[in-house]
């Protein structure tokens, strides 16, 4: 029972803490909001400078996440809303039954999607989301054990959201001019 409220707990705290804007659009479902033309070439190629080892599992977390395009399908699967659209990352949609102290990158806790142009009824996928509960490195979290999470990726990537604990943002579905593994993406819209 105290693990249960602890998680609702923590999915409560990042729904308040990511609260951030207002609504935005992407301008179509191939385009970023500069309008530069998007395809699964261009996501590849902003992965090109990722050990092979990498791109093997950022591959495999597309695999995994396939399904979840569907934002029904994440809701089935208990992804629910947790924020409204926050500028530079978008919608996020946390499993709360997936919030504890294991990370397993190919069920990430948190999905983000943007509008869908092309459907204006639907979302679409753009990046997955991990979260660590944790304290900061000011009392005494030893970040060297998410080090070892993604091949090739330290620590410094994942950063500290107060009250939730430490999270990180896989953009493997929407190139990132900033890397995969940023935490904001400025093809997706501001809200203005």
């Amino acid at each position: 029972m105290l693990y249960s409220t602890l998680k609702f707990v923590v999915f409560t705290c990042l729904s308040s803490l990511l609260i951030l804007s207002c609504d935005s659009t992407i301008t179509s479902d191939n385009q970023s909001a500069n309008n530069s033309i998007i395809d699964s070439s261009t996501i590849l190629s902003s992965e090109s400078a990722l050990s092979p080892d990498m791109r093997k599992v950022l591959a495999a977390i597309r695999t995994a996440t396939a399904t979840y395009h569907d934002v029904d399908k994440a809701i089935a699967d208990g992804y629910l809303e947790a924020t409204p659209f926050v500028p530079g990352m978008g919608y996020h949609y946390v499993n709360g039954g997936l919030m504890d102290d294991v990370i397993d990158p190919y069920a990430p806790e948190a999905l983000v999607y943007i509008h869908n142009p092309a459907n204006d009824s639907k979302r679409r996928l753009v990046a997955v989301e991990y979260i660590y509960p944790g304290p900061t490195v000011e009392n005494g979290f030893d970040i060297s054990i998410l080090n070892d999470v993604f091949p090739g990726i330290d620590g410094d990537e994942w950063h500290h959201v107060g009250g939730v604990g430490w999270t990180l943002h896989a953009w493997v579905w929407y190139p990132n001019p900033g890397g995969v593994f940023n935490a904001t993406n400025s093809r997706i819209g501001d809200g203005s």
